[in-house]
């Protein structure tokens, strides 16, 4: 059971309704000051929305930080996706985008297919991260954030939002920033959408990195180093020495399933 904290709204009396969320989306009928769990909920993020309203004063909404679930559902015994056999190495994985709504693949005449080999786009991975995260009320900005995306854009709402939420300031140019939605994402922006998007608070990278390719001096060597303490990567065994991250290296859609995956399974 989950219950709102919703400290002091003022000046009193303040009328408050809520709305519970999964995954930035409203629950059915869980508009109480306490939400019961329910399976559909393991592996997801749960928050809260709660309105205020008074007589001749204005609306105002909050939605609290996300509380994140343990656990995952099982997987189907029919794969969601035809090239991804239900022996696949990242199948539970894979499946679990279908499950959670995060991923439904591309259709085709003979079904939907998720393209595990295949590179994660930077749009992609905006789809990705809103469907998980975001709050699917909020409105996008009337004018595009980056000039090489316009509001018309399949993925504009997704796209925005990494702007408005900080997870993405894109490539300045003299022009404006541009986003390059079409653009393969590497690993090592992987590890810093990821980062930005846990935010972890106070965490403090080792002085000798896990990784033999990442020197404590890269760009992104906090975030890639949070990847490896936190359990999202081990990167790839070396013999005889540390494992490689391969920062520069694109991110595989069945790679992208295992990271967020673990990140939301484990709690």
């Amino acid at each position: 059971m989950l219950k709102a904290n919703t400290a002091a709204w003022g000046p009193k009396p303040v009328q408050l309704r809520y709305q519970w969320n999964r995954n930035g989306s409203p629950i059915s009928g869980a508009t109480g000051e306490s939400y019961k769990l329910s399976i559909a909920d393991a592996g997801r993020r749960l928050t809260v929305t709660v309105t205020g309203s008074k007589t001749a004063y204005g609306t105002a909404s909050r939605t609290s930080d996300p509380v994140k679930l343990k656990g995952a559902p099982t997987p189907p015994k029919r794969s969601p996706f035809i090239d991804v056999p239900t022996y696949h190495r990242f199948y539970q994985q894979i499946a679990w985008m279908h499950q959670t709504g995060l991923s439904t693949g591309t259709a085709t005449a003979q079904g939907p297919v998720y393209g595990p080999k295949s590179a994660v786009t930077r749009e992609a991975m905006a789809a990705f991260l809103y469907r998980l995260d975001a709050l699917k009320t909020r409105k996008p900005p009337a004018k595009s954030p980056f000039i090489d995306v316009s509001v018309n854009q399949k993925f504009y709402r997704q796209i925005a939002w990494m702007a408005e939420t900080g997870l993405s300031t894109g490539t300045r140019t003299a022009t404006g920033s541009r986003y390059d939605p079409k653009a393969a994402v590497s690993r090592e922006a992987m590890a810093a959408f990821l980062y930005r998007l846990e935010a972890p608070k106070g965490y403090s990278p080792p002085k000798t990195s896990p990784f033999s390719d990442v020197p404590t001096n890269h760009r992104f060597y906090r975030e890639i180093a949070w990847m490896r303490s936190s359990g999202l990567s081990t990167g790839t065994p070396q013999p005889g020495g540390k494992p490689i991250y391969a920062p520069k290296d694109p991110v595989s859609r069945e790679a992208m399933a295992a990271f967020l995956f673990r990140m939301e399974t484990n709690g």
